[in-house]
């Protein structure tokens, strides 16, 4: 049963479109004991949207913005939120979107734009797909001073995120700044620098969803982009056991203090963490069965070879493949290629976005195995019974 299967709705009620549009629902939802169960809930549809991070390997630094958010100031913050380029989609394709937003709110004009992922930004009441992409950039990839769109208000500034912190000595590009937030001057890569956001010690400066912390996620982390690491998949709670450092107790990294580095993260569980299952059971197999087709091939090219020696060696190597350890090996490789012949059509439907529902992967999974077996067996009784064995 899908989720479409488990909502009934009764009356939709439009509330606001004098900006975007807010809706009211009434509807059912189906509970897990088959229970039907009348909700409410609104919905505020903004469409959807695109962010991009530049970053500069040589340089070591990110382009960001700083923009007013009115609902952060009418939420207790008295500051400018530092933010990655963004904006919503207006019926634009999501790279060719993005690339005006980075033209308009950051002055470059950007070569390779890679998409990293998508999400749905704040599911229990937006209904916003944000998505991301990464590119790098360099002082000639720049057309103008951006700063956004006058109509939306503008951008303070946007300018580069130093990744190797306050801590690292500047003087041989430019005159080394004391202020938490520096103004104007040329980077080491010659870009002028709008301002190099740097964060006063020891508080926690609040950001926006679409802010470059939104990309220090448990699957694709800011490292990834500007080291060139291979991606890790860090476990959430392992994120969350990290602490942050607040004004209150002083204890903790900040969230963009980067004169450290960033911490440490675990790599993607494994076989002595992970929790065995017929999904699991079906990957490690499949690598088994593609090592024994090649062993497999081996023993064709052996078997070609002992026909041109002759009747003899012909014979000999027969003899060898028709004694028990041989059959062994030769009802593992019929296994093998039974197997992999029906993991493939099942990777065929995964390539094309179908079954990755975890009960539909688990069904297919089983199905791989018991059609590899039932095939194996089925020939090896045809081939005792036509006298092959």
């Amino acid at each position: 049963m899908s989720v479409r299967d488990r909502v009934r709705v009764h009356a939709t009620k439009l509330l606001s479109d004098n900006w975007y549009v807010l809706k009211t629902t009434t509807f059912d939802w189906k509970r897990r004991d088959g229970t039907w169960q009348t909700q409410h809930r609104e919905h505020y549809d903004r469409g959807n949207g695109a962010v991009l991070l530049p970053y500069n390997l040589e340089a070591r630094t990110v382009l960001l913005v700083r923009q007013f958010r009115y609902p952060a100031f009418v939420n207790g913050y008295d500051d400018l939120l530092i933010e990655a380029a963004a904006g919503l989609l207006d019926d634009a394709e999501p790279e060719v979107r993005i690339r005006a937003e980075v033209e308009e709110e950051l002055g470059y004009r950007l070569g390779a734009v890679r998409p990293v992922f998508q999400a749905y930004m704040s599911p229990g009441s937006v209904t916003e797909i944000l998505y991301f992409f990464v590119a790098e950039y360099d002082s000639a990839m720049r057309i103008g001073e951006g700063g956004g769109h006058p109509d939306e208000g503008g951008h303070r500034g946007a300018g580069a995120l130093d990744r190797r912190g306050p801590g690292h000595d500047r003087r041989r590009s430019h005159p080394r700044r004391q202020d938490d937030h520096a103004a104007a001057a040329p980077g080491p890569d010659g870009v002028p620098r709008l301002a190099t956001f740097r964060p006063v010690e020891g508080e926690c400066i609040p950001v926006a969803p679409r802010s470059v912390t939104r990309f220090a996620r448990p699957a694709m982390g800011l490292r990834t982009f500007l080291n060139k690491d291979r991606f890790v998949d860090t476990p959430v709670p392992a994120l969350k056991s990290i602490p942050q450092r607040t004004k209150a107790t002083g204890v903790g990294p900040i969230m963009t203090d980067t004169s450290r580095g960033l911490p440490e993260r675990p790599m993607s569980p494994h076989l002595q963490v992970w929790r065995w299952h017929i999904t699991m059971a079906c990957s490690i197999l499949h690598r088994g069965c593609v090592i024994g087709l090649y062993v497999g091939s081996v023993l064709l090219a052996g078997w070609a070879l002992a026909l041109a020696l002759g009747p003899d060696a012909y014979a000999g190597y027969t003899a060898l493949l028709g004694s028990l350890l041989g059959k062994l090996v030769m009802l593992g490789l019929t296994f093998a290629l039974f197997f992999n012949i029906a993991y493939t059509i099942r990777q065929t439907f995964w390539d094309a976005g179908v079954g990755f529902a975890p009960r539909t992967a688990d069904m297919t999974g089983a199905a791989a195995i018991a059609f590899a077996v039932v095939a194996t067996a089925v020939t090896w009784v045809i081939a005792a019974a036509t006298g092959a064995l």
